[in-house]
């Protein structure tokens, strides 16, 4: 059981971040978001951030489950860990990758 406790607690943060972070606390919760001006909130599109944000986080919890159990079905805990970290290295820098894209740029916002 002590194997799972540190997947335990990931997952359950990456959990309360797709279902604690929503529209009217996103101004104080996101990072980078709340410091931007008037103007440059106005050009992001934050229900479409919002939306891949949540996403994100459900599938990572999921996907990285799954690593984390095959892993360990075929390896021992060490290697798991391992595996389960590389994973999530790789999945964070894919986020961050598209957080910073103009995927979010709103549509209907005119410079």
């Amino acid at each position: 059981m002590n194997d799972f406790i540190g997947l335990i607690v990931c997952n359950l943060i990456f959990l309360i971040l797709a279902y604690g972070i929503n529209k009217n606390n996103a101004e104080l919760l996101l990072a980078g978001y709340n410091n931007m001006s008037k103007e440059m909130k106005d050009a992001f599109n934050i229900d479409k951030y919002l939306i891949f944000f949540k996403n994100f986080f459900i599938y990572l919890t999921l996907y990285s489950s799954v690593v984390f159990f095959v892993t360990l079905y075929f390896f021992n805990i060490k290697i798991t860990a391992i595996a389960y970290a590389i994973f999530l290295a790789i999945a964070f820098i894919y986020f961050i990758i598209i957080s910073n894209s103009n995927k979010f740029k709103n549509p209907n916002y005119n410079e």
